[in-house]
């Protein structure tokens, strides 16, 4: 992603900041309309229910989606150490990409 891209900065329900590119929010499902339509006045935009350690994890995940989308073996691998966690991150895990209506990540969660 080159340096001028737009950057968006996500906070977690504890105060926890996390500025991310706009690429890597076009898989947060619910967020990448207010970002197209420019209904967010500002590039800070709070994620309720969703702590910063859980939230850091999913930023990760959709880099990782963003970054390597052409590398099939290479995210499976990814999504395999990705969800080799206890139960209660995973179901954390699974209620915050469902929040943030990820796809690919409530797939990913409900298949372990």
């Amino acid at each position: 992603m080159s340096k001028s891209s737009k950057t968006i900065v996500l906070k977690s329900s504890d105060g926890q900041s996390f500025e991310i590119e706009e690429a890597v929010v076009q898989l947060m499902e619910n967020i990448k309309p207010m970002i197209q339509q420019k209904v967010v006045k500002t590039t800070i935009i709070t994620i309720p229910n969703v702590t910063g350690n859980i939230l850091s994890k999913i930023i990760d995940y959709c880099r990782k989606h963003v970054s390597h989308k052409e590398d099939e073996d290479a995210l499976i691998e990814f999504d395999t150490e990705f969800v080799n966690v206890d139960e209660a991150t995973l179901i954390s895990l699974a209620d915050a990409a469902r929040v943030l209506e990820i796809k690919c990540l409530s797939a990913l969660c409900t298949l372990v």
